[in-house]
């Protein structure tokens, strides 16, 4: 199952018993994905869902709350290997005033496309409209992918004052046209994580926010063995230089005519070749600082090069 089939299952589980709510719901789910039928001075109306869960609850809804005449056709999906449902209004005394009521038929019996005023100025009415509109044309990248989430529109109306909406609750989604189609989206965290809070998918955004957590942690424990590891590369390339200095002093048969602090470094450094300068420090009698060793072992490799020929 897809993130997006998740969060939409979840929001079919929303549980809101504001009649005005779940006008707004109802409202975009039928604009988006349903079609007016205008025949013979006949009337009727043709929803498309691609969820059972879903089919269920506008069924319930336009019976029980509305009382209309409602048929339910399931076909199968020949892409998708499961079934899409076909919600059909046939013509009716009550389907005009219903249409009428959701906003979708202007009173001279048009098509409206333009969204209900009163959804700018009731938050909730808002939220459950961005809900409908989800569930019928939206998606969103599994937590673990690049964050997008987008809402497709078949009008530039729908998709102006769905943008509008956005704005009445402190959120800019980006647009653009793709395929004849009006897009909505975010492409950051925050952005989608407020989506899918105002939506009520809020298991969705738990799985969201404690994927960025974990990921966070995986990052910075990469961070710290990526140090880690080049601080232990740094120090093994050091202390076989170093080595390789006392093996040249040993040849050439002037490492016992070193001074004697120069001498129980060469010898400490021999027993010890991957231990680190602050390691080595510890290991003397007294103990001496790491900056202290550093200034030794520059002093035996000066020599070394010395023996060389080098500079």
């Amino acid at each position: 199952m897809s993130f997006t089939d998740e969060v939409k299952h979840e929001l079919v589980r929303y549980d809101s018993d504001n009649e005005k709510e779940l006008e707004a719901e109802l409202t975009a789910l039928m604009r988006r994905a349903g079609s007016i039928i205008l025949s013979a001075n006949r009337l009727a109306f043709r929803l498309e869902i691609s969820y059972a869960d879903l089919s269920r609850r506008v069924y319930s809804w336009l019976r029980s709350r509305y009382d209309l005449a409602v048929e339910v056709l399931a076909q199968d999906d020949r892409f998708g290997g499961g079934n899409n449902y076909e919600i059909y209004l046939p013509d009716q005394p009550e389907l005009n005033s219903f249409l009428k009521k959701l906003k979708l038929l202007t009173e001279e019996g048009r098509p409206d496309f333009y969204i209900n005023p009163r959804f700018f100025t009731h938050k909730k009415q808002a939220q459950a409209y961005i809900r409908g509109f989800f569930l019928a044309a939206g998606s969103v990248n599994r937590p673990e992918a690049e964050y997008h989430l987008e809402i497709r529109c078949d009008h530039s109306a729908q998709a102006e004052d769905l943008m509008k909406l956005f704005f009445t609750l402190n959120l800019r989604p980006g647009f653009i046209e793709h395929r004849d189609l009006f897009v909505l989206y975010f492409k950051n965290f925050e952005s989608i994580s407020a989506v899918l809070n105002l939506m009520g998918a809020e298991k969705a955004q738990l799985k969201l926010e404690n994927n960025r957590i974990v990921s966070g942690m995986k990052e910075d424990v990469n961070r710290r063995v990526n140090f880690e590891t080049a601080n232990l590369d740094k120090t093994v390339s050091a202390a076989m230089e170093q080595l390789q200095a006392i093996k040249d002093m040993e040849r050439a048969g002037k490492l016992q005519d070193l001074p004697s602090g120069l001498q129980e470094m060469a010898e400490l450094r021999k027993n010890n070749p991957y231990a680190s300068l602050k390691e080595l420090g510890e290991k003397l009698d007294p103990p001496l600082s790491k900056s202290g060793v550093n200034s030794r072992m520059r002093r035996l490799k000066k020599i070394a090069r010395g023996l060389r020929g080098e500079q």
